[in-house]
Parts: C-alpha cells; structure tokens; sequence
C-alpha cells in the first residue's frame, strides 16, 4: 500500500496494523481487542463498522 501522501497519523496507523499483522505471518487474523487499540476506537464500535462493510 502506497502511504506516501498520506498525513502523518494515518502512516502512524498503517504501520501499526503491520506491526500486528507481522507479530504472527502465518494467522490470517489479529486480535480485534488490538486493531481497536491502534485505530482509536472500542472493539464494539470496530465490530459493528466491519459487519456493516
């Protein structure tokens, strides 16, 4: 994914989620509890806005 003109917290934010997805290559999946975390938001409210695409 190309970041480079993306503002800074948004580059903050991608390379954290890499940094998760790189804890463990071979799962497919990171901790919703973790991802919250990183995008700044609760795990209810990141659940409901994936089920909603």
């Amino acid at each position: 994914m190309n970041v480079d003109y993306a503002p800074e917290s948004v580059k903050k934010q991608y390379e954290e989620l890499v940094k998760l997805i790189d804890k463990n290559p071979k799962s497919y999946n990171v901790p919703v509890t973790d991802v919250a975390k990183v995008l700044g938001m609760g795990v209810e409210c990141l659940n409901a806005a994936a089920h909603q695409g």
